[in-house]
């Protein structure tokens, strides 16, 4: 049996401060978050996306500080099927419904970058999905994502977002907050 440790009473320690926070008016190829300020400990997304590409779903593509090089390693869990790759261009952070899913269904992605202010040390992410893509059973889904940035170890201060294929819609909404 584990130690469990529990804080209770009020107030302390984890402040958490709006940085960004965008919904879309019109549809649009990418969310960029520039000019992050270093003044956290740790940087926490939460996005309410859909897309219009002719598909079901689509994936959410992430890069850092602009690194389009081969510096991503990701994986993703999907109701007990999983992927992940190694080497490329950016990293799959999450997955979304798209166009012919049913209208008005848009997918919860909440995740995370540790220690991003660290100048030292390599990053990387980790993120809850939930939302449905399409009508029947099954149609609801829910998962893990998780990145490694591999690039220049350097204190994240941009993070671009953008579906794997289409434009995110109108109604798409992205928060970002730094907790300390």
């Amino acid at each position: 049996m584990g130690i469990v440790s529990r804080s209770q009473g009020g107030g302390g320690g984890g402040a958490t401060t709006q940085i960004f926070d965008s919904t879309l008016g019109a549809p649009a190829a990418n969310i960029d978050i520039a000019a992050i300020p270093a003044a956290f400990n740790h940087l926490m997304l939460v996005m309410f996306l859909r897309g219009d590409t002719a598909a079901v779903a689509t994936t959410l593509q992430a890069t850092l500080n602009n690194d389009g090089g081969a510096n991503y390693d990701w994986e993703e869990v999907i109701n007990a099927t999983g992927a992940n790759a190694q080497g490329q261009t950016s990293a799959r952070a999450g997955r979304f419904p798209a166009n012919t899913a049913a209208a008005g269904d848009f997918a919860t992605i909440t995740g995370y970058i540790a220690n991003y202010r660290d100048a030292t040390n390599k990053k990387s992410y980790a993120a809850t999905i939930g939302g449905r893509e399409g009508t029947g059973a099954g149609s609801f889904k829910s998962g893990t994502y998780g990145f490694s940035w591999l690039g220049a170890a350097a204190i994240v201060n941009r993070i671009t977002l953008a579906p794997a294929a289409g434009n995110f819609v109108a109604g798409s909404r992205v928060t970002l907050y730094g907790l300390l």
